[in-house]
């Protein structure tokens, strides 16, 4: 999987692949468990190396079926995020959800570890604080945030004493701008830090839009409105997405986003002209 890089030298994939839709996934069903294994296992074989997980999804499922899927790979060619959820971020709990994490997943550290949410009731010096000291008692190698508004992500940047906040994973595609209307994509340019698109072709509504036909891109560029909607967000600066599918064509349709680049007019006119823009999260506002 190719890699966008920081000036700080962290890197990331330009796409990832997400394990969200595994909420669903129940152990009285073992079924359900044997499909998701072999779906992640079909996405890292087709190049899907960098996988995006947390503790919430699928009642601590999904972290469980992504340890069966690598057991048999070397550790250090996966690259694995996993997040504390929000409702669970005072520090002790922060450091227990973290090894709990571990232990579902097999695994030694995570290479990415997010606060999946701001919830006011915490107190976000402490919750940077059990972040800190995970990197240093090396349980994860790069501190992430999801959601956070340029406002929250500033203080909590102020709270970090020894390690930068690398990215911050929002809601973000061509229907949906609200790190653009927050001022968060800019921000996260100006200094060096990833912003991490998830939903990028919004649940499929994006690969079956019209706008995109009827702009002239699909026949320009041989693509897909997914692949285009795909490719929108990587070639943006510091923009990186995670994808998701269960469908093995739709999984390489996606990756084929990876073979072209829009021009950087096409990007501005899509910024400016594409319809139905919405500047608010349907899914996890901004905090």
């Amino acid at each position: 999987m190719i890699t966008k890089k920081l000036n700080s030298w962290f890197e990331m994939a330009y796409m990832s692949y997400g394990t969200w839709p595994l909420w669903w996934v129940s152990e009285a069903h073992p079924e359900d468990e044997k499909k998701s294994v072999e779906t992640l296992r079909y996405a890292i074989q087709a190049g899907c190396n960098y996988i995006d997980t947390a503790e919430l999804y699928g009642c601590w499922q999904s972290e469980k079926f992504l340890g069966q899927a690598i057991e048999n790979y070397d550790r250090e060619s996966i690259f694995i995020a996993s997040k504390v959820r929000g409702s669970n971020v005072s520090y002790d709990a922060i450091k227990m959800a973290c090894k709990n994490s571990l232990e579902r997943l097999w695994v030694g550290y995570l290479d990415l570890y997010y606060i999946h949410w701001r919830e006011e009731q915490f107190d976000l010096a402490e919750c940077m604080r059990a972040m800190e000291d995970l990197v240093d008692e090396g349980r994860i190698k790069y501190i992430w945030v999801c959601n956070f508004s340029t406002q929250t992500l500033k203080e909590a940047q102020s709270y970090c004493k020894k390690y930068k906040i690398v990215a911050n994973q929002v809601h973000y595609n061509l229907f949906f701008r609200e790190p653009e209307s927050d001022g968060l994509l800019q921000y996260c340019q100006e200094n060096d830090i990833m912003l991490v698109s998830y939903r990028p072709v919004e649940l499929g509504k994006l690969a079956h839009n019209p706008t995109l036909h009827y702009m002239g891109l699909v026949k320009k560029y041989n693509a897909t409105p997914a692949q285009l909607s795909l490719n929108w967000l990587i070639h943006q600066m510091n923009v990186v997405t995670i994808f998701h599918s269960s469908n093995h064509e739709h999984i390489q349709e996606n990756l084929w986003a990876l073979d072209f680049k829009m021009s950087p007019e096409d990007i501005a006119l899509l910024r400016r002209d594409f319809k139905w823009q919405l500047f608010e999260s349907d899914c996890i506002r901004l905090g």
